[in-house]
């Protein structure tokens, strides 16, 4: 039995692909910590306060009723209050110890650093705490020669600046900055306009394992791995994705198929492909308290994702709580309008 899966992700992510869009727009706010962030995207994360972006060289308030929050929060902070201010101060940042530095360059209003893929391919990309997900250009994904359209391959659903696009979703060997290396990281694949000057953005699935320090007076970055309680530093994407394929060969909703998926998931606990997989075998096996929890871990993470809600809703189903799964559908619908699994299931609810 095979399935084929699309995973619709709504991601926190603007992409402004044409150069005089890049050097147009940057957006600032504050989280609970009262740390300042600065992207070129608005922040993928509920923010309570006031988000500004920067155009025209003046800061004003910001506000997008289509734009879709999660409340995953980025462990990044910022010493300076202001890159600008920074700039003008005298006193250098202070520098932690046990870091990493990383020198970077800016581009209009973006922070740009030299990345290199998969140990082999070196290019331009964008720091942007926006993002939730890395993005690579489809010149890149050739040239590594990935391909981002295989068979059953996962896709995301971006919000760009010229609408919803879905792209495909590939894994990355590995993504490095200065002597940091980062394995197994997921990147979506998207072209980038011929005028843009990076061939990438490093999202927060590859900042979230560091704490980074911005230096502007050096135009420096500070990268500090995490503690060793943090789930970040004890995972092993690569095993995961190694016992992921392995399920996926199989292929028939055995025990030995969950076996490698919860392995997976054990071994990197935001490989969210094994968590789809996994509860899509749980569903058709009509274990609805297993799919439950399962995709609570899911929205835990991802909160705004339609088919978790929509998925969520099958597996109250199957507990017969179908006021919690009529919820659930209209959450998927909410988020996404066009989703038609949702949309039936909820229509048959409503008329039994």
């Amino acid at each position: 039995m095979k399935r084929s899966y699309h995973f619709f992700v709504m991601l926190g992510v603007f992409f402004l692909f044409q150069a005089s869009a890049l050097s147009a727009e940057i957006y600032r706010w504050k989280d609970k910590s009262g740390r300042i962030h600065y992207s070129t995207s608005p922040p993928s994360y509920r923010v309570f306060g006031v988000i500004e972006v920067k155009r025209n060289n003046r800061w004003e308030s910001y506000s997008d009723k289509n734009t879709t929050f999660s409340t995953h929060k980025p462990i990044i902070t910022y010493t300076t209050s202001s890159p600008d201010e920074a700039a003008r101060s005298s006193q250098p940042a202070l520098l932690p110890s046990g870091q990493t530095v990383v020198q970077y360059h800016k581009q209009d209003s973006m922070i740009i650093v030299d990345a290199t893929v998969n140990q082999h391919l070196r290019r331009p990309f964008a720091v942007d705490t926006g993002a939730t997900y890395t993005v690579i250009s489809l010149k890149i994904a050739e040239a590594l020669l990935i391909v981002p359209v295989a068979p059953n391959a996962p896709h995301v659903t971006l919000q760009t600046a010229n609408g919803r696009i879905r792209v495909p979703l590939i894994n990355l060997k590995s993504v490095s900055i200065g002597d940091l290396v980062v394995p197994n990281v997921m990147a979506a694949v998207h072209e980038f306009d011929d005028t843009s000057q990076i061939s990438g953005l490093l999202g927060l699935n590859f900042l979230n394992r560091f704490q980074m320090t911005v230096d502007a007076t050096k135009h420096q970055l500070v990268f500090r791995r995490l503690d060793q309680s943090s789930d970040f530093t004890k995972r092993d994407c690569v095993a995961a994705r190694m016992a992921f394929d392995r399920g996926r060969i199989l292929d028939d909703d055995s025990e030995q198929e969950i076996a490698y998926y919860k392995n997976a998931i054990s071994l990197c606990p935001d490989f969210i492909e094994a968590y789809y997989y996994l509860g899509a075998i749980y569903i058709h096996q009509q274990h609805g308290e297993e799919a439950i929890a399962l995709h609570r871990e899911i929205l835990r993470r991802q909160p705004d994702e339609p088919e978790a809600h929509f998925r969520l809703g099958v597996a109250y189903m199957l507990q017969r709580n179908f006021q919690a799964a009529q919820q659930e559908f209209q959450r998927a619908l909410h988020l996404d309008p066009n989703h038609k699994q949702a949309k039936e299931y909820s229509e048959r609810l409503k008329n039994q």
